[in-house]
């Protein structure tokens, strides 16, 4: 096996780790704290909580397009990769 190799599956194994370790300590050991209700018209008037609900509702649609356009992308450069990726002849190919 290419020590290369090896060393970047220990490095990403180590990552892995850390990050682990750091959720479990990190985590509230008691529970969660429970919310408490709250009346948004008590603080917000229903025009706000409209525009509110219209804001959210847009921001989810920007990112699920944030989603599935770059893996649509992706899958077209996978299935028909661009000539300047692929030409044997060029003297400085960008994959190899």
């Amino acid at each position: 096996m290419d020590p290369r190799k090896l060393r970047l599956g220990v490095a990403v194994l180590a990552a892995l780790g850390a990050a682990e370790v750091a959720v479990h300590l990190l985590a509230p050991h008691d529970g969660a704290l429970t919310p408490r209700s709250v009346d948004l018209e008590a603080y917000f008037s229903r025009a706000t909580l409209h525009r509110l609900r219209d804001y959210a509702d847009g921001q989810l649609w920007l990112s699920l397009l944030g989603l599935v356009l770059p893996a649509l992308v992706l899958g077209w450069l996978v299935r028909r990769p661009p000539r300047v990726l692929d030409d044997p002849g060029d003297r400085r190919p960008l994959l190899r």
